[in-house]
This record gives C-alpha cells, structure tokens and sequence, in this order.
C-alpha cells in the first residue's frame, strides 16, 4: 500500500491533503475533483466505514449539502487493502465539496442561518433513518472508552479534570433517549470540516466521527467551536445562536427543555478538547492560535466547574 500510494504520488495522481487521523489524498477524474481517504482497520472496522458512508449517503440523496461517497472499479465504497502485517487499509473516495474556510463564517448572520439549516437538516433525516441489516451501527457516543482517553492524556496533576469528566458522563447517561431527541449526529461540525461555496451554503465532510447521541449534542460542539477566540462568548452566543436557530427550526425541531442541557454538553467537549490538545500538542509552546485560544485558562475553568458559555438558560429555552 506504501509503494502503491508513493507511485501515484511521484506521478501526480494524487496530492496530499491535511489529515488527522487518516491518510487524506486528492484526485480528478476528468473535470471532477475527489477526495481519497485511507484508514486502518487498527482504528475502524469496514463495518464501521460501511455504515458511516451509508448515512452520508443517504443525507446526500436527502438533498443534504455533504461529501458524498463513491463506488470503485470494483463497485465497492470500501475498498480492502492487505497491509502485509495482518491488518488492512481501508480506502473509501467521496466528490470532493468545493468552497473556502471560514472559522468564524465572517460574522454573516445569514451564513449563521445557513449552518443551522444544515445541521437541522441532517438531524430531521437523521429522526427517520434506519440502518440496514448488515451494516455494523454505527457507535454510541459512550461506547469509547473515553474516560480512559482522558485520563492517559492529562497531567497526573490534573486528575481532578478527570473526576469532572467522568461527573459530567455519568449525568448525561441518565438522560432520556427517543427518536426525537436522539440519533445519528455528525459529532464534529467545526470549521476544519465545512466549506463555504460561491452562493453562500455550507458544505459538511469527514463525518469519521459520526456517532449516536442526542441531537443538542451536535448543536453544543457548534456553539463551542464557533466560540473559540471570542471575547466575550456570552455576547457572541446570542448574536450568533439568533441566526443559527432561524435557521435550524426552518428543517427541525426539538423540545425547548433539551437546550437547558447544553451546558452539560459544553463541558463535556470542553473537557474531551483539552485532553485531545494535551495529547496532539506540545501545550508549552503552542504555535496554533485557534488552540492557544482555547487553552486559555481552561484547565482552571474546568477544574472550577467555570461554564463554557455563560446565558440565560430559561430565556433561550423559551425562545428556541
């Protein structure tokens, strides 16, 4: 697979993309440009894969403005390649969704909206959608061993972060679950995977992470990238949420009591973000300003039970 990919690449028929977790590439095929993602079975089964694209799938046909997956010359969109060491690479290719990055969509109340368009979208078909038999489903959202995760990954120093992670998990498993209110999410709507396009309407991709879990979950890990470097998030929050939340209930509804949740749901990203940070970066010197901007105070924050987003939890509720 190495040799494989190296050829390709010193014939330019692949290019290189950032990736996180997975080898990322880029191709054409005549005048349409796609996207080559690589995985390992050491991280997700095909079964998995195979569930995640049959959702992205079904959103794209749903009129869903996602990456949608491909078939190979052998009409699979999982395609299996022995490593050689008794595992496989798993390489699955989508159109790529063209447009610009915007961390903070420029401030655009109408961008705002079409965000919340998007995601209430996804989360109305995501209400009806049912998986076919032999697709693996996909996890739960506490189906990792999260706590774990979170405990390799901090200071010794910090373990009362950990105590606050596991309080935060423990509460948001007594919740209650129906179709309404939970389902399929994307679980990581942040500026790294949308796009902007000419007219105006973002694109989502990289739902590697797509996981059951409640609906206000996916509108929490939102609010909280999106206020990532904001002064003051309080102010932030209620000008952008306004436009968000126009948009959102224009393709879905949930419950009002549901948003009094969110500050749950903040804090437990709050808390899954900082350990990813504490395990991906060299948190002394950080060069990144979106992660610096975060890392501000936070383990004091956390520690402190200090809420992400300070507002009005009745008032939002009532209006949304």
């Amino acid at each position: 697979m190495k040799h494989f990919l190296a050829t390709l690449l010193s014939q330019k028929v692949l290019s290189v993309l950032d990736g996180f977790e997975s080898f990322i590439y880029q191709f054409s095929r005549g005048s349409v440009q796609y996207i080559l993602r690589v995985a390992h079975t050491d991280r997700r089964s095909q079964q998995m894969i195979a569930a995640q694209i049959a959702w992205i799938n079904v959103l794209a046909a749903g009129g869903t403005r996602v990456a949608t997956a491909v078939h190979s010359k052998n009409a699979h969109l999982v395609e299996r390649i022995d490593d050689g060491v008794g595992g496989f690479f798993l390489a699955t290719a989508f159109v790529k969704v063209l447009g610009h990055s915007s961390s903070q969509l420029n401030g655009t109340p109408q961008l705002y909206q079409n965000y919340g368009s998007l995601l209430g979208k996804i989360q109305a078909l995501s209400k009806r959608y049912h998986p076919v038999n032999n697709h693996q489903p996909r996890p739960h959202w506490d189906d990792r061993d999260f706590i774990t995760q979170v405990k390799d990954h901090v200071p010794q120093s910090q373990l009362l972060i950990v105590t606050k992670y596991v309080q935060q998990v423990l509460y948001q498993q007594q919740l209650h679950k129906c179709a309404d209110s939970y389902g399929l999410i994307h679980n990581d709507a942040h500026a790294g995977n949308r796009l902007i396009d000419a007219g105006g309407e973002i694109n989502l991709f990289d739902f590697d992470d797509c996981c059951y879990s409640w609906f206000i979950d996916d509108i929490a890990i939102v609010l909280l990238y999106m206020s990532i470097g904001e002064d003051d998030k309080s102010a932030f929050y209620y000008q952008f949420s306004d436009h968000f939340m126009r948009g959102y209930n224009s393709e879905n509804t949930l419950q009002g009591y549901w948003f009094k949740e969110i500050p749950h749901f903040l804090k437990l990203r709050e808390i899954d973000l900082y350990s990813i940070i504490q395990r991906s970066f060299d948190v002394q010197d950080l060069q990144d300003s979106f992660v610096w901007g975060f890392m501000q105070d936070r383990q004091s924050s956390i520690e402190n039970d200090v809420p992400y987003i300070n507002f009005d939890l009745d008032q939002f509720a009532a209006e949304h």
